[in-house]
């Protein structure tokens, strides 16, 4: 089983670090490219929300990013 956990600041300056931690984990899975882009998408998608809309204050907060193949 593959497992990936990354921890990163509640800013849109992180999600390119996402990004990049994302891709090498879903190639290791056996992801074809077009499902890794999806996948990928898809994640970036939440976490741009999570960023925007999931805190009610201006504080720094960590966002935790499970992905696992099971």
């Amino acid at each position: 089983n593959f497992r990936m956990e990354y921890r990163f600041k509640n800013s849109m300056d992180e999600l390119a670090g996402v990004n990049e931690r994302i891709e090498p984990f879903l190639e290791g899975c056996g992801c074809e490219m077009e499902c890794c882009y999806a996948v990928t998408l898809a994640i970036e998608e939440l976490v741009t929300n999570i960023i925007k809309y999931g805190y009610d204050d201006a504080a720094e907060h960590e966002i935790l990013l499970r992905l696992t193949d099971e």
